[in-house]
């Protein structure tokens, strides 16, 4: 092996040696000369990571991830003219890259910065932004323009359009190139900095970031999905992993904070100071590395030894667009080039961190923590119920709904009608019509829900079961018109010291911000939204406990009017009193789905409707959990005996039952009588016309949610059939 080669892998010898031992050094590359404006202090720094440690889970997410997150934030391209002169610029959408002239103290200098622009997509590139970015970065390194990123996006676009057009691989492309570039490179987190799509631009020598700014290699969202199993919310993740710049900073993860966010026009300075000494930084570190590390310019004599006489091999790397060329003589990168090149690798490999096995084993069990993702779920799927009861569904919207209200009426009104033999024969018997137009009502009404709510039909048909059967009771939920004053009562219920607490436990995330960050959050909402939102997470509260801490029998009947009373006394007139039971319009085309319901008439039969839908849900994700044993026995014998499918059947509806009425008795024949009634009504349900269309989309991936029932019940298998 010749000494060149010899020389060349020593280079990487020492980087992964160094790589190795990252925590015995200050910082990856030793020789590093840190010396960078505008940015807030050490003691600034701990003083805010001791703050965040003391904020409660909302209070976190308020204070670090929502001011990143705010639609109204103005973009990075929008601080591009505060920062110098731009000579070039190239705007697509999203992406934009441009040649700016700053007055560095040794006199004007071009640069080249790419930014994400939230004003589009909120800032998501596609593929062909990668690309474009990608082609930019060689630009300048061609050009020995160092390059400034701003990033400001929510995550690389992952829907079908950017995945067809080989998303991951234009990520993979950026990335590539960043890290290969040989002038200096600095990362700003501007804004929000999540997933693939902040990646790619955090490939740099240095990573700064604005006081609100966030990081992530994983959006908290899609880490929650990921760790289920320790029912985790998306906001707790944000806060175990640590977004906001100063947990980034004790992390080790990025180099420094600068003091400045968008608004803050006064202090734009401090921004173009970072920038400007950033760069000179990286400069002066590549300079004293140069002269310190003789090993570096040995690698670069085999790099140019490389150049002179290229390999087959080598050339094959080129791309007909010109990415990964072999540079000209005027391009070629000097030592320098290839020190910026190292140190970036020192630099990012000091911000990967890993366990090994052994070590997670270890530690795995001290570390678990376990959330309150179910919790938070629930909240935000009552906060999502209430909104709609507010304002629920009218007829006159959906055709079907229309139908068979009026079919009902019709039928219900030519029930005492006198009928001959020939006109039953054409037009039915009375009792039976409107038997059959009231099951269908019931059907569609309740389908038209289970559909319209989707994956929160569940538990949205749950709640209005609840306030089906107690009617009396949910009548004293607010509506809007019973604030008078809605900023009024947001005073009010601030300035009540043993009121407020009691609230915000029951209230969800944004229901919190009302008073996490009053005024900014008031000053966005027009009167009605805020009497909407107040009524929507006061309703919250007063489903839950009893407010006052009450104990007595009456509590479990009537918690709804209890809470109302205690707020009515706590808040004084800045709430109406109760008007009573819902007014049922006159008019059809005002009727609202919830005043079809609450008819005295077909109240107790929806209350059984909808328990029956519930039963359904939860019979089916029954079966398919059994699908295994289903498979087994079909694999052994090509078929399915009446006994093997009448257990899954019974197994299926007793877990369901259990969970849907838990108290029901456990005598085995109010079970199999409950049974019974289930599959008339679903045999009746199936055979019906309100059926048609109805899908199942609480799991995503499953085909029609009668086709599967249906299978299971049809007389084409006579197992089916006789078990059902």
């Amino acid at each position: 092996m010749d000494s060149a080669v010899k020389e060349g892998d020593r280079l990487y010898l020492i980087a992964e040696r160094l790589a190795r031992e990252f925590d015995l050094f200050p910082s990856a590359d030793p020789d590093a000369l840190f010396r960078v404006d505008g940015l807030l202090s050490k003691e600034a720094i701990a003083a805010e990571i001791a703050n965040l440690n003391s904020l409660d889970i909302d209070s976190y997410i308020e204070r670090v991830v929502s001011p990143g997150e705010n639609t109204r934030r103005s973009s990075a391209v929008d601080v591009l003219d505060h920062l110098g002169t731009v000579l070039s610029k190239t705007e697509n959408g999203s992406y934009l890259d441009a040649t700016l002239e700053m007055p560095f103290p040794s006199g004007p200098r071009p640069i080249g910065v790419i930014a994400q622009n939230r004003n589009f997509r909120n800032g998501e590139w596609m593929p062909e932004h990668h690309r474009q970015a990608a082609m930019f970065v060689r630009h300048c390194s061609h050009r020995r323009l160092p390059i400034v990123s701003l990033m400001d996006t929510p995550g690389a676009a992952g829907d079908e359009l950017a995945n067809s057009n080989n998303q991951a691989h234009q990520i993979s492309l950026l990335i590539a190139e960043m890290s290969d570039v040989d002038v200096p490179n600095l990362g700003v987190i501007y804004g929000i900095g999540y997933s693939g799509g902040a990646i790619p631009l955090a490939a740099s020598n240095m990573i700064l970031s604005l006081r609100d700014g966030v990081f992530s290699t994983i959006q908290p969202r899609s880490l929650a999905n990921i760790a289920r199993r320790l029912n985790l919310s998306w906001q707790e993740c944000a806060k175990q992993v640590g977004l906001s710049p100063f947990e980034l900073m004790a992390q080790g993860n990025i180099d420094g904070i600068i003091d400045y966010v968008p608004g803050e026009d006064y202090k734009v300075d401090n921004l173009r100071q970072a920038i400007m000494s950033g760069i000179d930084s990286i400069e002066h570190s590549a300079h004293a590395f140069v002269g310190s590390n003789p090993y570096i310019v040995d690698y670069h004599q085999q790099t140019l030894d490389r150049f002179l006489v290229a390999e087959r091999r080598t050339k094959k790397l080129e791309s007909p667009t010109g990415l990964g060329r072999l540079p000209t003589p005027t391009e070629f990168s000097n030592v320098f080039g290839e020190a910026y090149r190292y140190l970036r690798y020192l630099r990012v490999r000091r911000r990967i961190k890993a366990s090994s096995r052994q070590q997670y084993g270890r530690l795995a069990a001290s570390r678990q923590t376990v959330g309150e993702l179910q919790t938070r779920v629930e909240k935000e799927r009552n906060r999502i119920y209430f909104r709609w009861l507010l304002d629920p569904d009218r007829l006159i919207y959906d055709k079907s709904l229309t139908g068979a209200w009026t079919d009902y009426l019709s039928k219900k009104a030519a029930r005492f009608e006198e009928r001959g033999a020939l006109s039953k024969l054409l037009r039915g018997e009375p009792a039976r019509n409107l038997r059959e137009a009231r099951q269908l009502l019931l059907s569609t009404v309740i389908g038209y829900l289970y559909n319209h709510w989707k994956t929160e039909a569940s538990g949205n048909l749950e709640l209005l079961h609840r306030h089906l059967a107690n009617a009396t009771d949910s009548a004293y939920f607010l509506n809007p018109s019973d604030i008078p004053d809605a900023q009024q009562l947001i005073d009010a219920v601030s300035r009540n010291f043993s009121l407020l607490p009691v609230l915000l436990e029951k209230f969800s995330f944004d229901g919190k911000k009302m008073f996490l960050q009053k005024d900014s959050w008031v000053k966005s909402y027009s009167e009605n939204q805020l009497r909407t939102q107040l009524s929507v997470e006061l309703n919250l509260a007063l489903a839950a406990q009893p407010l006052a801490g009450t104990s007595s029998d009456d509590a479990s009947k009537e918690v709804i009017r209890q809470n109302r009373q205690y707020l009515s006394d706590q808040l004084g007139g800045h709430l109406n009193p109760p008007v009573g039971l819902r007014l049922v319009p006159e008019e059809t085309k005002d009727l609202s789905i919830l005043d079809v319901m609450l008819n005295e008439d077909l109240r107790d039969d929806f209350i059984a409707e909808i328990r029956n839908f519930q039963l359904l849900d939860h019979v089916y994700d029954g079966l398919l959990d059994r699908l295994v044993l289903i498979a087994e026995q079909a694999q052994r014998t090509q078929s399915l005996d009446e006994q093997t499918v009448r257990q899954l059947i019974s197994d299926a509806f007793n877990d369901a039952l259990n969970h849907i009425d838990p108290d029901v008795s456990n005598d085995v024949a109010v079970v199999e009588q409950r049974q019974r009634a289930f599959l008339d009504w679903y045999r009746q349900f199936a055979g019906s016309r309100s059926h048609r269309g109805f899908s199942r989309p609480s799991k995503s991936g499953r085909n029609s949610y009668t086709r599967t029932c249906r299978t299971l019940c049809s007389s084409s298998s006579k197992s089916f059939s006789r078990a059902c």
